[in-house]
C-alpha cells in the first residue's frame, strides 16, 4: 500500500495484521530415572540430510525441525541399559514429546555349585551334584 501525504491535511488508514503459520516444530525428551540422568544420560535427534544432533539434556526442548518423522536415540551410560531408539512425528507449530527409561544393569554372579570358584577346589562339606552317563542320556543324582 502506498500513501500520498499532502501538507496541511490529515490522513487516516487502516490495515489488518495476520500471523504467519508456523513451518517448524519442536522436540522435547524426558529421561528417567533421575539416577540415570545424574550418571550422564542424554538424548540425540536425527536431522534428515545432516545426521545426529545433540547431546541434549532430559527435558530440553529443541526447536526448528521440519514436519515429518525423525528418530530420537539415547546415549550409553556405564551401568545402565540404554532405551531403544524412538520414531517421533514432528508437527509444525507443535512440540512433540518422547521419553526414555534407562534400567540399571545388574551383573549376574558366576555360579559354581560345590566349588570355590576362585580356587577351583571343592568346598568343605558340600557335595556337588553328579551325573551318571548311561548310553545316550545322563541321569542326575
Amino acid at each position: 500500500m502506498s500513501v500520498n501525504v499532502v501538507a496541511g491535511t490529515t490522513l487516516s488508514t487502516s490495515g489488518t495484521y495476520t500471523q504467519d503459520s508456523p513451518t517448524t516444530g519442536s522436540v522435547q525428551v524426558t529421561i528417567t530415572p533421575a539416577e540415570a540422568v545424574s550418571a550422564g544420560a542424554t538424548w540425540e535427534v536425527m536431522i534428515p540430510g545432516i545426521g545426529w544432533e545433540g547431546p541434549y539434556s532430559s527435558g530440553q526442548k529443541v526447536t526448528g525441525f521440519q514436519p515429518g518423522n525423525t528418530t530420537v536415540r539415547f546415549t550409553d551410560v556405564t551401568g545402565w541399559v540404554t532405551p531403544a531408539e524412538k520414531t517421533v512425528n514432528i508437527v509444525a507449530g507443535d512440540t512433540t514429546t518422547a521419553s526414555g527409561e534407562y534400567t540399571q544393569h545388574i551383573e549376574e554372579p558366576d555360579v559354581c555349585i560345590g566349588h570355590d570358584y576362585e580356587q577351583q577346589t571343592p568346598l568343605a562339606g558340600v557335595t556337588p551334584p553328579t551325573a551318571e552317563i548311561s548310553g545316550d542320556s545322563a541321569v542326575n543324582e
